[in-house]
């Protein structure tokens, strides 16, 4: 369910703020603005939305990490019985501060997915055939695109997460901040351990991008 709740705000808030951040950049016609002009308004546009999305909808996806560890454990007593124990039990003993943990790496995380996500596409679909008819060019071109940007950023999803657990209930405290997790995590767990689970992580984004085309 924190999941559920964390994609239902993402969403309104997308829904709601976008095209009013965007029109604060670009108030008149898009068709004024050409070339890197139009590149750097969008983009801000979107790193203020991106921002925005993880300053509110952030502690729902710190939940359902935990929630998920929680489940995990076979022949244990639950940590937590709902979403809300897990609110409230993490903002009790780390404060509101534990709530954000890995904030920096989930910002780094979308920024660098918002920067890549649309060159990558548009690379993948002027390489694609042709012949094929529009609606598989762009959903062949959008789940491939989705493919290759988790590649490059599935890292910073491990690093995340393990900033996500550190020092909560249940969790070892074995690093001091997400910058310590970032410069150590690496080292421990090597290429192949920064990218277990990848295939869970893929297909659900593949699902994404056929679902949004």
């Amino acid at each position: 369910m924190p999941k559920v709740y964390h994609n239902l705000v993402q969403t309104s808030l997308r829904l709601a703020f976008f095209d009013r951040v965007k029109n604060c950049f670009m108030p008149y016609d898009v068709s004024k603005y050409i070339g890197f002009d139009y590149f750097w308004r969008v983009a801000c546009a979107s790193q203020i939305i991106v921002g925005l999305n993880l300053a509110l909808s952030y502690p729902l996806d710190l939940i359902h990490t935990r929630i998920s560890g929680d489940m995990s454990r076979k022949g244990t007593a639950r940590l937590f019985q709902t979403t809300f124990d897990c609110f409230n039990k993490t903002n009790l003993e780390e404060t509101r501060n534990g709530l954000y943990k890995g904030a920096e790496i989930a910002f780094a995380s979308a920024v660098g997915k918002q920067m890549l996500q649309l060159p990558v596409y548009s690379v993948v679909k002027d390489f694609s055939d042709k012949s094929e008819s529009k609606f598989q060019r762009v959903l062949g071109a959008s789940m491939l695109s989705s493919t290759l940007v988790s590649l490059l950023i599935y890292p910073l999803d491990t690093l995340k997460k393990t900033a996500q657990t550190n020092g909560g209930r249940g969790f070892m405290g074995n690093f001091s901040s997400s910058w310590d997790v970032c410069t150590k995590l690496p080292g421990q767990l090597g290429l192949m351990g920064m990218y277990r689970g990848a295939h869970l992580y893929f297909l659900s984004n593949l699902v994404s991008a056929f679902c949004q085309f």
